[in-house]
């Protein structure tokens, strides 16, 4: 899709988001493969990409494209979905289950035990 084209549906969407979907078929892939390269889960990346297209479907009156493409904006919005997942998510301080006695000097361990 070439800019011209694109710059037409965004038009088009803006007034008919029927007319999204071409915006959606096209720019899928290219924002599902950013997500699931930053996440590495695939059932989340497919939620955050859905989530992307839903929020810029929602928000697409307000987008003034300015002779550029959507792409920008629609990397954005996963980004920030990227970043709300994470924010969200429970902290697990997975290595400390790695420290054993062992790796520690004796006074050392000994100095953290005392310490709780």
């Amino acid at each position: 899709m070439n800019l011209e084209e694109e710059l037409k549906l965004i038009g088009l969407a803006q007034t008919d988001i029927l007319c999204f979907g071409p915006i959606y078929d096209y720019y899928y892939p290219k924002i599902f493969g950013y997500v699931f390269r930053r996440l590495g889960l695939y059932e989340s990346s497919r939620d955050i990409t859905a989530e992307t297209f839903i929020k810029a479907l929602t928000h697409i009156q307000k987008y003034n494209a300015h002779e550029r493409s959507i792409a920008p904006w629609l990397f954005t919005i996963a980004t920030n979905e990227i970043n709300l997942f994470y924010r969200n998510k429970k902290y697990k301080p997975a290595n400390f289950q790695y420290i054993q006695p062992e790796s520690i000097q004796e006074k050392e361990y000994l100095k953290l035990i005392e310490k709780e």
